[in-house]
């Protein structure tokens, strides 16, 4: 797509930015998607869509757009997961392009528990402190930055049944394959040990002189 097409929707007010954003990214991003001829394509991405950029559900964003959350489920456990991550090493690069991530950044990384009320057995599933009537929680890490007031994700991995330090390392992994620079790691509390610090202070001297750790002490968070 040219360069331009992403200043194409500049018409649209500044209280319609989502709106904005979520015109581009349909456009965009639906070419990652492998349907094979299916009839409902375009419904499939605009609920991923929705859900995105509202940070919410499958079943509740089919919901809104009236449609049925069970056809979309049906279609996206038939995706590549690897396609989805090669729209974040394509957006980044695009970034890049356009000066957005050209200087070193303070990177954070984040631990998240998204509750979970189904099966305790499903994959990726995992026991957590009891909160909004779960013991359950689909358990994953981030590493982001923020940029002009927005926050950036530039990785995701799940966490299931490993140390903290084996999520780190592939976070920071993922990050360097993005060729984006840190000056600074945040982790919030649950991050803060010894072993956190052994491993940092291990990297490659490049990287321990540009990167320090922070104790944010974010409450409810665990390493």
């Amino acid at each position: 797509m040219n360069e331009a097409k992403i200043f194409s929707y500049g018409s649209i007010p500044r209280k319609g930015d989502r709106a904005k954003a979520y015109l581009y990214f349909k456009e965009w991003v639906g070419r990652f998607f492998e349907f094979d001829g299916a009839r409902k394509e375009d419904d499939v991405v605009r609920v991923v869509l929705l859900a995105s950029l509202n940070n919410g559900y499958v079943e509740g964003s089919a919901k809104l757009l009236d449609l049925c959350g069970q056809t979309v489920r049906n279609h996206l456990r038939y995706q590549d997961p690897s396609s989805f991550l090669q729209v974040n090493h394509e957006l980044v690069d695009r970034m890049k392009r356009l000066g957005a991530l050209s200087k070193p950044l303070t990177l954070a990384i984040d631990w998240h528990d998204e509750m979970y009320y189904g099966d305790p057995e499903a994959e990726g599933v995992a026991g957590t402190r009891r909160r909004r009537g779960s013991h359950y929680a689909y358990r994953f890490a981030t590493a982001s930055v923020l940029l002009d007031g927005e926050r950036l994700t530039l990785a995701a991995t799940p966490i299931v049944n490993e140390p903290v330090i084996d999520h780190v390392k592939k976070l920071l992994t993922q990050v360097s394959e993005l060729g984006v620079k840190v000056k600074l790691l945040l982790f919030d509390r649950g991050y803060y040990s010894v072993d956190l610090i052994r491993y940092l202070n291990s990297l490659e001297a490049a990287v321990c002189n540009t990167a320090a750790v922070s104790h944010k002490g974010v409450e409810g968070r665990r390493g």
